[in-house]
């Protein structure tokens, strides 16, 4: 998962509350969250709540139909 994009400038956005990191090539999932501490990276196994949507994704419904290669993750 490549998280060196544009996240800085993203993050500048006083309104942002997030911005979930969704792998291309394997299940990953990442989701940068504001926090009264700052900015907080949770690795998503399961379930993810974004409760500025008022929704709770699972990791299998974000690759519902995503084809994936099988063999070895790194």
């Amino acid at each position: 998962m490549d998280e060196t994009f544009k996240a800085s400038d993203d993050q500048r956005l006083d309104s942002l509350q997030g911005h979930l990191l969704v792998d291309s090539e394997k299940q990953r999932v990442g989701f940068h969250r504001r926090t009264a501490q700052g900015w907080q990276l949770e690795e998503i196994d399961e379930t993810v709540d974004l409760p500025c949507l008022d929704v709770s994704l699972s990791v299998a419904a974000i690759y519902r139909n995503v084809p994936m290669e099988s063999g070895p993750q790194l």
